[in-house]
């Protein structure tokens, strides 16, 4: 399991796109691959996981901290990197 996450933050470390002055948040990326991760291992109460980091994640962008798009395209990575870590697992 400790390798999982090794892998997912180097992965994200790297999946930043700085052209453009744009990037997907952190904590979303880890909010949104936990839930993911969590869900795979333990079946039950998946939507709930997720419903839980949209919330979490939601509250950064009612807080001023993060732009809607970032939010997003950081949730999207962490599900993206999520799916990619578990089929490597297989």
């Amino acid at each position: 399991m400790r390798s999982l996450f090794i892998f997912l933050m180097a992965v994200s470390a790297f999946a930043q796109d700085r052209a453009n002055n744009v990037y997907e948040c952190y904590k979303e990326t880890v909010l949104s691959a936990a839930a993911e991760v969590l869900t795979h291992f333990f079946s039950d109460h998946g939507e709930r996981r997720t419903t839980m980091a949209r919330e979490a994640s939601d509250s950064r962008l009612l807080g001023g901290i993060h732009f809607g798009g970032d939010n997003d395209e950081g949730f999207i990575l962490g599900q993206t990197l999520a799916k990619a870590a578990i089929s490597a697992l297989r």
